[in-house]
This record gives structure tokens, sequence and C-alpha cells, in this order.
């Protein structure tokens, strides 16, 4: 294997320099991962969701936003019970917008390791890149600058939540939450130590560079749990049996956490 990598570097520093050819590699690459992919449609999201949801029965929404997960979650199993989160007063007054079926709740606030009121900075022209951090550096991606302006916000715990709602189980848990993802299921130590939860749906990208975490405290989370990871990619979902620093590159990307089957 070493001396097939020398080979190909050398082949490969014969190559002239050409933008073109690097760029359309770097696409591939990453359309081949499911990374930098936001749209559902093709990045592996929707094909997964199509193909378990219809099992199911309990979602929560974590990070909702303005509906758009849940809105493509409906059209999948009109009679899921979803539970929509969303911590920001304006977005939320959006989401309710939706007009929703009685099997969809909604609750204006989030998810965090512990019960707090907390700073939630805001991005108006980009409600979906809110964060409780500050983010630095997308200029160039997104063409957004700091964020300046910010609300107060609640956050409670899932294990509160699941008590106090007497939430037996959930099916499925989308998280999207800008970085505080680690925070969210530390929330929920007590459900995941208790098998509670089937899927775990989360995202991993520069988010995390933003609140100095990696990849690997969400698998340190999980270590000697009942789960599995996986990563999503547009055409299957890849097993993950177990943490390499390969996969720490910040691209975003989506992964999913099962449950293994209860013994």
């Amino acid at each position: 294997m070493n001396l097939l990598n020398e080979i190909s570097r050398f082949v490969s520093s014969k190559i002239p320099r050409n933008n073109t050819l690097y760029n359309f590699f770097k696409f591939y690459i990453e359309n081949f991962d499911g990374e930098n992919n936001s749209n559902m449609v093709n990045n592996g999201e929707l094909r997964l969701l199509k193909r378990i949801l219809p099992k199911l029965k309990v979602i929560f929404d974590i990070g909702a936003n303005i509906g758009d997960w849940t809105k493509i979650a409906l059209t999948i199993k009109k009679d899921l019970n979803i539970y929509c989160f969303e911590p920001s007063k304006a977005t939320f007054n959006s989401l309710i917008k939706n007009n929703f079926p009685v099997n969809v709740k909604c609750h204006n606030f989030g998810f965090s390791s512990r019960k707090s009121e907390e700073d939630l900075y805001i991005f108006e022209e980009c409600s979906g890149l809110n964060s409780l951090y500050i983010r630095y550096g997308l200029e160039d991606v997104w063409g957004l600058k700091p964020q300046v302006k910010k609300e107060k916000i609640m956050v409670d715990t899932l294990d509160n939540y699941c008590e106090n709602f007497d939430i037996k189980e959930i099916d499925f848990l989308k998280i999207d939450v800008e970085g505080h993802e680690l925070e969210v299921l530390k929330g929920g130590r007590k459900i995941i130590e208790e098998s509670r939860v089937k899927f775990i749906q989360f995202e991993y990208g520069g988010t995390f560079i933003d609140v100095r975490i990696f990849l690997k405290d969400i698998f340190d989370l999980f270590k000697n749990k009942n789960y599995s990871f996986f990563k999503i990619h547009p055409k299957f979902v890849e097993p993950i049996n177990k943490y390499s620093q390969k996969l720490e590159n910040f691209n975003y990307q989506n992964w999913l956490i099962m449950r293994n089957r209860l013994k």
C-alpha cells in the first residue's frame, strides 16, 4: 500500500498544475462523500428518511428553523408524531405559520446539557445559521460577517423533557443546532444510556471549529453504549466501526447514530 501511494504521488507530481482539474475532482470527492451539500434531495438525507421513517412514529426535530425538514418528513409519513423545537422567537413565528396538523407540536425553546437561559447569536440573512456561538470566517463561504445581534433563549435537557412529558422512546432524533450538537446529546445521557432513542441524525462541520470540539467528542460520548455510527452518503450509508483522525475535516456532512438490537 505504501508503494502504491508513493507511485501515485510521483505520477501526480508530474501532472501540470490545473485548477479546473483540481476543482472537478474536489467536487467529485465531496459529492461522493456527501460533504458540503446541504440539499436533502441529493445529499443522502432524503433517501435515508424515505427508507426508515415509514417504520417510525415519534420524531424530534431539534433546530426546526422554519419547518422545512418537518414538512419533508410529513410527505413521507403524514401521521408521524413530530416534536419541533426552535428557540428563536422570530424563527419560531415563521415555523408556526406552516399550520402543521395536530400531530406536530411546536415548542419555542432549545436543548442543551442543562436548563438555562442563553444568548443566541442571530444571522438575520440566514436563520438556519443562528448559533449559540459567535461564528467567524464565513465571509468567503457565505458572505456573512460575525453575528452582532443576539436574543435571549431558553434551553432545557432532553432527559428533563422526556421525563416531564412521559416520552418513553424517541424513534428519530434529528439535531441541527449549529455546533451545539454535543451539548444537546449530553443533556440526553439518561435516555441514551437506556437505549431509548432508535436513530440520531446530526450535522458535523465548520461549526465544530467555533465550539472547539471534534467529531471524536461525539464518538467518545457513545463509547460502550448500545449504538453504532454511520456516515450518510448520497447513495449509501457507510458504517464507521471506530473513530479515526482521518474523519476530522470539518466539511459539512450528516451522520447517523443507530441503536443496536436490544438484548
